[in-house]
Order: C-alpha cells, then sequence, then structure tokens
C-alpha cells in the first residue's frame, strides 16, 4: 500500500498482526510506527536494530504466551533481506498467536524489500507500506508536527529552509528542530543559518542559480560534492525548477505573482520577486524538458551500481545547460 492508504487504515484503528516498511525516509517509518505502538497500548516489546537480529529469540518472543494476556511486539530495524523460510515463519507465529505483532522496518535495497513483501500477505493478516521521499510540503507537515510537540514556533518559510539545509533529510531536519527548540524563542531564517546548517542550503540555491544561468559549474561543484550527494543534488534542482514552473503557470495565468497563493505560504517579498523573476526566463516546453530529464537522471543515479557518479552528475548538468 501507499501512505494514504496507511493512514486511512490507522484512522479506522487496523492494525494487520505483521507489517513491512520501506522505502525512501526512515523518518517517516518511524512516524507511523509510533501510531501504530499508540493504538496497540501497552505491550512487551523486543526490538532488534541492524546486526543485532537473531531469528530465534525473535521467534521465542512472539510465540510465547501470557496469562495475563500482555501484547508482544516484535520490532526489526535491518538493512538486510531475511530468508523467507525466517521471514514467513515470524508472519505466520504473528498471525496464530492471538497477541503478536511483528513489525519489520527494511533499509536496504528496494528491490529486496520488493521480494519481502510478497510474504506479507493480507491472508495472513499482515500488510506492506513503500514511503517515497517526501516534497518539500510534506516534509514542512512533519517538522511543523514535531514543532508542536516541542512547544516552538516557526514558520512555513523557516521549516522549508531547514529541511532543505539538513541534505533535504527529514530526520536531520528533526534532529536540528530539536536542537533550536532550546532556544525557546520562535524559530527563523537567520537562526537556522546561525545555529544549524544553513550554509549548504545556500551554497546549494546558488549552484543551481549557476547552473540556469548557464555560468562554468566545474569548479563549484566539488565543493557542492562535499555537501551533497548527486542524487540529492538532482533532487534539489527538481524542487527548485518545480518552485520556478509554479510561478511560471500562476503569472501566465494571473498576470502577477502571489507566494501564498502559489506555494501555500508566504515568501519574503525579495525571495518572492526572485523566484518570479527567474520563472520567466524559460518557457513551458524547457520545464518540461528540464524535468524529465531530471527524473532520468535520477533513476541512472539510483539503479547503476557501476555508475562513476560524480562523472556522471557534472556531465548531465552540462548538457541540462544546453536545455536553457
Amino acid at each position: 500500500m501507499y501512505k494514504n492508504e496507511l493512514k486511512n487504515m490507522l484512522s479506522q484503528n487496523k492494525i494487520p498482526k505483521s507489517f513491512l516498511f520501506y522505502g525512501e525516509c526512515d523518518y517517516q517509518s518511524d512516524f507511523y510506527l509510533k501510531q501504530i505502538l499508540n493504538l496497540i497500548g501497552q505491550s512487551d516489546k523486543l526490538s532488534f536494530y541492524f546486526d543485532e537480529f537473531n531469528y530465534e529469540s525473535a521467534l521465542t518472543h512472539i510465540s510465547q504466551g501470557s496469562l495475563f494476556g500482555e501484547i508482544n511486539v516484535l520490532i526489526v530495524k535491518y538493512q538486510q533481506k531475511i530468508p523467507s523460510p525466517q521471514l514467513k515463519k515470524l508472519i505466520g507465529v504473528a498471525n496464530n498467536a492471538q497477541n503478536s505483532y511483528f513489525f519489520l522496518q527494511f533499509s536496504g535495497e528496494t528491490t529486496k524489500a520488493r521480494d519481502m513483501q510478497k510474504s506479507f500477505s493480507k491472508k495472513l493478516n499482515s500488510d506492506f507500506v513503500r514511503f517515497f521521499k517526501p516534497k518539500i510540503y510534506e516534509a514542512c507537515n512533519y517538522i511543523g508536527a514535531e514543532a508542536r510537540k516541542l512547544g516552538v514556533k516557526i514558520d512555513n518559510y523557516a521549516m522549508e529552509h531547514l529541511f532543505m539545509s539538513s541534505n533535504q533529510d527529514l530526520s536531520m531536519a528533526v534532529n536540528e528542530l530539536e536542537k533550536l527548540s532550546i532556544l525557546n524563542e520562535p524559530i527563523t531564517y537567520q537562526q537556522i543559518n546561525k545555529f544549524s546548517c544553513g550554509d549548504g542550503e545556500l551554497g546549494l540555491e546558488d549552484f543551481i542559480r549557476l547552473i540556469l544561468k548557464k555560468q562554468d559549474i566545474k569548479v563549484r561543484l566539488p565543493n557542492i560534492l562535499e555537501l551533497y550527494d548527486e542524487v540529492k543534488i538532482i533532487n534539489g534542482i527538481e524542487n527548485y525548477v518545480v518552485t520556478l514552473f509554479m510561478f511560471y503557470a500562476y503569472m501566465k495565468t494571473h498576470g502577477q505573482f502571489n507566494s501564498t497563493a502559489i506555494l501555500g505560504y508566504n515568501l519574503p517579498p525579495q525571495i518572492a520577486q526572485s523566484r518570479a523573476s527567474e520563472s520567466g526566463r524559460l518557457n513551458e516546453n524547457q520545464y518540461q524538458q528540464i524535468l524529465e530529464y531530471l527524473l532520468s537522471c535520477e533513476l541512472k543515479l539510483k539503479s547503476s551500481t557501476t555508475l562513476n557518479k560524480s562523472a556522471y552528475l557534472l556531465h548531465s548538468l552540462i548538457k541540462l545547460q544546453t536545455f536553457l
């Protein structure tokens, strides 16, 4: 299933006896597992993290009964594929035992996850969910929820900046938010730059502007690669170009820009004006060509195991400039 189906399932208080979480965001896996555990209530939990996993101990835990009806929960966070016979046994035991649950948080290769998801069948009261990298607005929703838990104020623009300055890593962004919460005052764009890791995001935006202005990027690229991996750089360009297209489409329809209507929150005036000006430098065909090309680059970077990624990235960015 996908995330929306999971949210709907939880709203109906339906919890499979076994569940597989996998995909591109560990934070989302932790976030929804916490919700599930809250619905289950008080339980005897046994957790294994990565190399700690021991099949015999895991099986014993969810096999054991309880005189007092206590719920047994097994949580496995793992990067390796669990052998099919072991996995099917754990799922089967959880299904047959009245008070047992098994949750697997898999952070390894997607192909391995897809093989394992076949074992999580509805016939055995089990299921799975695949998470994808969150869009900026989705990341801001999670960061906003964490901010409310911490009792700190942070506006949408600062949340976006925190996410981008954390290498678009939601777990890292939330950790930075917790650190900033000790300031006991509203968290602003300026505070993120001063106390967190804001320099990275500014450097990436500057780099993206160099690309879009068709300037030489070869000298800057090694510095950017010290802060971001190749996929994160491509993702950053995708997000930036999508934002420009949203400004472009809105202005073409309305004849003016309104960052709140376009993005759902208000950008500082000088930044909104800059986005509006940049958006008009490209036409619809260029936007389509650039975004399709970036998606193909992202796929190749993620799927190839023999690729010289830094060399491929440089080649791809130079080719991207020919579309401008």
